[in-house]
């Protein structure tokens, strides 16, 4: 004689897990002398719809092969499909799906759906207000569980189209303005000085970083990193390389503009070529130091596929007091010796505004000092706060929700291309705004331009 069987998809949820259904699944199956097959699938916030649906579909198409059937006693005539609350939301979807799928012949016979979420948009149905005050799950609980749904779907569109399209927009402006950058210095400029070459350095480290945006892109777009662990590293490592290597050469910067105001002859140790030289190799040798502790952090998931990020892979105990010393010692103290500098070269034109008859020509200096300190703040600050909330949230002692964990990561996602704009803000802030390197760069180009057209004929 052959079996009734029942598919059965269960909320998964912390407090109902695989285990717990199992009774049922073995009283239900008792009860009715049927096969039961109850399904676990994969959970958010860690993986993303729709992994849910097609590992329970794909354990469905499993079960309904005639040859499992056969093997399990089971009549293909008489199978039904059950689940309750989420688990009655993927019940409905699969039946739908398997409707029109033309490779699977055996088709459920029934389908029963206990108190499933099928929808999350109006709450005020009549049975939701019938069961408002309903143990277990009553109506302000469905709500609050809508809302961590939406942040979970928030998470999602953040990383598969916030993060493409504002690394795409980064990488394509950053590109024009950090390329141009580095043709007028080495093709227009002749007199090389100390401000100069800590502004070469930052646009080459803004361009080796640009360099990685493709890949990430893609990793974004398709869910998927398809260029091994080595890339993963080392796409990762850049990425980290370029914000702290920008930081101390803005910090750099602001400390010779400074000395600029009071030795404008360029006569202090610091202001030397060979000084500012020599400065420069020792921030990129520091920061490859400082940021070695980060590759035991960062790896790749399943196989190569999944290049996570620092903040959401490694050990998050040691991660966490590593990204706290690296915050104080690869930000905090950048930014307070360069807002002290900044601040002492607004005093001192606040004072050259006091002896001039008019105050016009140095409206411009004071203005780009304050927005200095804006950019570096608004741009920097968010994303180390993030990331240490970040790692702090996957530590053990750390009791939280899911939601409150989507809700975090979504926060810590807006914050990271943030970051990185300082790429695409340093050529047009530090380098197109000075009238001179303009007014040079304009003339090598039409230069170029006169000797093409004379060329041609």
């Amino acid at each position: 004689m052959e079996n009734n069987a029942v598919r059965y998809f269960f909320t998964n949820i912390k407090i109902f897990d695989y285990y717990t259904y199992d009774l049922l699944s073995r009283w239900t199956a008792d009860r009715l002398d049927a096969v039961i097959i109850s399904t676990n699938y994969r959970l958010a916030p860690k993986h993303h719809f729709p992994v849910q649906f097609e590992d329970v579909y794909i354990a469905l198409k499993w079960f309904l092969d005639p040859q499992i059937l056969e093997s399990y006693g089971v009549d293909p005539e008489r199978i039904g499909i059950s689940g309750d609350s989420a688990g009655g939301n993927l019940a409905a979807a699969v039946t739908q799906q398997l409707l029109e799928d033309p490779d699977v012949k055996i088709k459920l016979k029934v389908q029963t759906l206990i108190y499933p979420a099928l929808q999350n948009f109006d709450f005020g149905l009549p049975s939701y207000r019938e069961n408002a005050h309903y143990p277990v799950l009553p109506k302000l609980l469905m709500e609050w569980n809508a809302t961590c749904e939406h942040w979970q779907a928030v998470q999602t569109a953040l990383e598969s189209r916030y993060l493409p399209i504002f690394y795409g927009i980064e990488f394509i402006v950053g590109i024009l303005g950090n390329t141009a950058v580095v043709f007028g210095y080495l093709f227009c400029l002749k007199n090389w000085n100390s401000s100069n070459i800590y502004l070469f350095n930052l646009s080459i480290c803004d361009l080796a970083f640009l360099c990685t945006l493709p890949m990430l892109m893609r990793n974004y777009a398709q869910r998927k990193w398809t260029y091994g662990y080595v890339l993963c590293i080392s796409n990762r490592y850049v990425l980290h390389a370029n914000l702290y290597t920008s930081i101390l050469f803005l910090t750099f910067i602001s400390i010779d503009r400074y000395l600029l105001m009071n030795y404008p002859f360029r006569e202090h140790l610091l202001q030397k070529k060979l000084f500012a030289i020599l400065i420069s190799l020792a921030i990129w040798g520091l920061v490859t130091l400082e940021l070695l502790p980060i590759l035991l952090f960062i790896h790749s998931d399943d196989n190569s596929t999944n290049c996570t990020d620092y903040a959401s892979s490694g050990d998050p105990n040691q991660s966490f007091i590593y990204s706290m010393c690296l915050t104080f010692l690869g930000f905090l103290i950048p930014l307070f010796v360069m807002c002290f500098f900044y601040f002492k070269i607004a005093l001192f034109l606040k004072q050259r505004n006091r002896q001039l008859t008019t105050a016009l020509p140095l409206e411009k200096p004071l203005h780009l000092v304050i927005m200095a300190v804006v950019i570096f703040s608004v741009l920097f600050t968010p994303y180390h706060v993030m990331r240490n909330v970040r790692i702090a949230s996957r530590l053990k002692t750390w009791k939280k929700s899911p939601c409150t964990e989507a809700i975090i990561n979504s926060l810590y996602i807006l914050t990271r291309p943030l970051a990185f704009l300082n790429s695409v803000i340093n050529p047009v802030f530090y380098f197109l705004l000075g009238d001179h390197f303009r007014e040079m760069l304009m003339n090598k180009l039409r230069h170029h331009f006169k000797a093409l057209t004379f060329f041609r004929r």
